[in-house]
């Protein structure tokens, strides 16, 4: 299928792979919205440093796009 090469190509151009481990996170509060649950959470960088993040899981039986922003503050480009 065109989309599944196309898919590959970005990702290899990009030297993107994705991880097969899941990445551990606390979870502070949890809000029942109307077709999704917003959680607010941290989890950690490569330097244990933490990260507070959304994370909203919808409901219903799927499947979903996801969608990933990074925000950077204070001027920190790491360029990762």
């Amino acid at each position: 299928m065109a989309v599944d090469r196309l898919r590959r190509e970005i990702s290899e151009f990009l030297q993107f792979s994705v991880p097969h481990d899941t990445i551990p996170f606390e979870t502070h509060t949890v809000v029942k919205e109307h077709d999704h649950d917003r959680l607010r959470i941290t989890y950690h960088d490569e330097d244990s440093a933490p990260i507070p993040a959304f994370l909203l899981i919808p409901q219903g039986a799927g499947p979903f796009p996801a969608i990933l922003v990074h925000h950077q503050h204070n001027a920190a480009r790491h360029g990762h």
